[in-house]
């Protein structure tokens, strides 16, 4: 590159880099651009990584703006070479996604969408939610806008199709039918002696249904309807046309996009000055179902590149892919990705760029829900940006609180002690950087010590990482935030964290939070109606939430060992089995001797001993379990 002078170090590194780049392999594979403090902060495929890599040496007029930048950080190249080209495409996404280097495309939103999962690996399936598809025999739909959307449509599917609701993957045989089977929803195969095929006939009406396959399912219906008629069973010929009107008035709701009745995604990529974002629609059997926006961070103009990283980082074996998608604009790899996603799904896939027609308009409908998406996100980010600033002159802070971290510490009694971190950046949780601690240092109840042991555990690991919060906040009042101060003082922090504690004021019987900082003796408090009042809520409250959901599985599963601790001949081994087989603890304690005997690695004697040993127990909940409610949130 020759925006250095001859003899200036950059000058010399820039050379020794290319001398480098001349010595690498003419085989596929990947490479990675580190800067001197060894941060990735760009990863690449090529089929050739001499040619490749050497590329980049060249006067700056003929590279772009980013690669010019990008070049004057690089230290240090590595390389990894792959046995093909389609090794290297998959290699280079997951490292992206690992690495989220700063001058790639990224995707901000990496989480996964909900599913409805029908288990046709058993031999009553039941449908499910799940976050994941795995190849393990089952037949998964969607995926779903949200969790909401997805438990509507489990709603209605429970309504009007009578599959079992229990969660356990082996059926196990009970002395009564539960509620479900009193209300209608659910054929009690686990005790009526339901016929397989006239289970598996209802199993297929509900794979139709979520196919999008509504005409075979309504004759196939009606067909079923006629023949009850046929046969004078008018009360089932009642159900079944009820069953008819309720699918017909959910299929009016539906938005028919394409009278093809393909399944397809449709991909939509908006950019501008301000960012980028890409919109996913989802359509199976024409119908559009569900769509997804995605922020994209990226320092580049180029649409095909963006639309290459989106492929490459959204779809792999864990997400269901139709045979087509579509796209707003050609790639270079882009039949090699056809390769790659027929591989993760067993099936052909095209990637198509429409050019007139239908298609077209589906791909500009994609395209206009991306720029909606921008504008609402960069509304979102304008007003969170607004309660930062205002945050920040509430409480006099040094530092805009880009990053706001909060604790509380949850326990019975100082039993289970457990302290949860939550993380929000600029406005929004970082679930990623939620953290548990489990208090290692106490057997009794202390608030103040078991705040101290945390946060000066988290401190410590934020400052090796340097990766110290804006502010640092604490569930409690003047006693929590000197806690905080004194462990802010020890590990000699003198910038970051600013520190803020939140108590509940209950005089008058109400809940008003008091605000405390360093240095100022009265509270503040801030009016009810006031955006900061809300913000620093919803902090609090979720860590709490976090807390008090990994205190109660802490809880759950110690019960279940104390209940099994005692009996002779039951062991780690039989104690995890025995929770595999009857699926809780509740059903544990249910069980007779006979079903104890029939779970594996229990012989009857065995049996009756767990049983009597259970017996022996108080019928109500432990000493644990009853104060599930208490929490000590100051």
């Amino acid at each position: 590159m020759d925006n250095n002078p001859p003899n200036s170090p950059k000058s010399s590194e820039q050379a020794t880099l290319k001398s480098m780049a001349q010595g690498f392999p003419s085989n596929p594979g990947v490479y990675l651009m580190r800067s001197s403090e060894g941060k990735v902060l760009y990863v690449g495929k090529a089929r050739n990584l001499k040619k490749r890599v050497t590329s980049y040496f060249k006067d700056a007029g003929a590279m772009a703006p980013k690669t010019v930048v990008l070049m004057s950080k690089v230290t240090d190249i590595q390389v990894i070479i792959t046995t093909t080209e389609k090794e290297a495409l998959l290699l280079e996404s997951s490292l992206i996604k690992k690495h989220r280097p700063n001058y790639n495309v990224v995707l901000r939103d990496d989480k996964n969408y909900p599913l409805l999962r029908l288990s046709l690996d058993e031999s009553f399936p039941r449908l499910s939610m799940v976050r994941r598809m795995k190849k393990d025999g089952a037949a998964y739909f969607g995926p779903y806008s949200s969790s909401h959307s997805v438990r509507e449509t489990l709603r209605f599917l429970e309504r009007i199709f009578p599959l079992r609701k229990c969660k356990q993957g082996i059926l196990k045989p009970r002395n009564r039918p539960c509620l479900n089977y009193q209300m209608h929803l659910c054929l009690a195969p686990c005790l009526m002696g339901v016929d397989k095929q006239e289970y598996q006939d209802i199993v297929k009406q509900v794979t139709l249904f979520l196919q999008g396959r509504n005409g075979h399912l309504m004759q196939q219906l009606k067909n079923d309807m006629a023949a009850a008629s046929r046969e004078m069973a008018y009360e089932r010929a009642a159900k079944i046309r009820d069953k008819i009107k309720s699918i017909e008035r959910t299929l009016e709701k539906q938005v028919m996009v394409s009278s093809d009745f393909a399944d397809r995604d449709v991909l939509g990529i908006h950019l501008d000055h301000r960012g980028a974002q890409a919109a996913l629609l989802f359509i199976r059997q024409g119908i559009l179902i569900g769509s997804r926006t995605v922020p994209v961070t990226q320092r580049s103009t180029d649409q095909p590149e963006i639309t290459e990283a989106f492929l490459k980082q959204y779809y792999g074996n864990q997400t269901i892919i139709p045979p087509e998608i579509l796209i707003p604009t050609d790639f270079e790899d882009r039949s090699l990705m056809e390769e790659v996603l027929a591989d993760f799904t067993g099936h052909r896939v095209k990637i198509l760029v429409p050019q007139r027609g239908d298609k077209l308009k589906l791909v500009t409908m994609a395209g206009q829900n991306a720029a909606e998406g921008l504008e609402n996100r960069l509304k979102t980010e304008s007003e969170n940006l607004a309660i930062l600033e205002e945050t920040k002159r509430a409480f006099g802070l040094s530092h805009l609180p880009e990053t706001v971290q909060c604790f509380d510490i949850s326990n019975i009694q100082g039993v289970f002690p457990v302290g949860s971190l939550v993380t929000f950046e600029n406005g929004r949780p970082k679930k990623s950087a939620y953290r548990i601690f489990k208090v290692k240092s106490l057997a009794t109840p202390d608030d103040y010590a078991m705040m101290y042991e945390v946060l000066k555990r988290s401190l410590t690991r934020s400052m090796n990482t340097e990766a110290l919060p804006d502010l640092l906040m604490v569930d409690g009042g003047k006693g929590q935030l000197n806690v905080a101060v004194t462990v802010k003082e020890e590990l000699r922090l003198t910038a970051r964290p600013d520190l803020l504690g939140m108590a509940k004021d209950r005089d008058n019987n109400e809940e008003q939070p008091k605000f405390f900082i360093p240095g100022r003796k009265n509270p503040i408090i801030l009016p009810r109606n006031s955006p900061v009042l809300f913000f620093l809520t919803r902090i609090r409250d979720e860590a709490h939430r976090f807390a008090i959901s990994h205190h109660q599985k802490l809880r759950r599963k110690s019960s279940l060992l104390s209940l099994l601790d005692d009996v002779p001949g039951v062991g780690t081994k039989r104690r995890k089995g025995l929770l595999t087989h009857f699926g809780s603890l509740k059903r544990i304690r249910e069980a007779s001797v006979t079903d104890l005997a029939a779970a594996p690695g229990i012989n009857p004697s065995l049996a009756q001993v767990i049983y009597d040993h259970v017996r022996s127990l108080e019928a109500g909940p432990t000493a644990v379990e009853a104060e599930a409610g208490s929490h000590d949130q100051d």
